[in-house]
């Protein structure tokens, strides 16, 4: 990807698209590894909540999806299939940001309503998966003492 990134970027600044196949799991089940194609251009303007933008993050690139905005114009990442998040991402880490993915030879637009339902599908499911898994901590201290034997 290293060697990609250059040419990518002399293309995206002639104004164009780059289709590109992204390999991994963390953003299943939307994206397939190695199986569908996404469209990557330059952002226009800072990011949103649920953009999914092509980024590097501990010198690695990186396609994961805005879960959050923060309030010093960093950004949180997460993969839909990942439960960590990338913290304190900044506008110089992104590269790119899809505005299309193709799977099974169907294109899908990131402003269909189809696609914005499940966006917020997952990020909602990911926080409240994140909240219960918090609640689980903060009870098993008492559930031990309950249960000891």
């Amino acid at each position: 990807m290293e060697r990609l990134i250059p040419v990518f970027e002399e293309v995206w600044d002639r104004g164009k698209s780059v289709n590109f196949t992204p390999s991994g799991t963390s953003m299943l089940p939307m994206l397939r590894d190695k199986q569908d194609q996404v469209v990557l251009s330059r952002p226009k303007g800072k990011l949103k909540k649920y953009d999914l933008p092509l980024f590097k993050f501990d010198d690695k690139f990186v396609l994961h999806r805005v879960y959050k905005v923060n309030k010093d114009g960093t950004y949180t990442m997460a993969g839909d299939n990942r439960d960590i998040c990338e913290l304190g991402v900044t506008d110089d880490d992104i590269y790119a940001v899809v505005t299309s993915f193709t799977r099974d030879g169907k294109t899908y637009s990131v402003k269909d309503l189809k696609y914005k339902v499940y966006c917020r599908y997952w990020v909602n499911r990911k926080k409240i998966k994140w909240k219960f898994n918090s609640f689980k901590v903060k009870l098993y201290p008492y559930y031990r003492k309950i249960f000891r034997k």
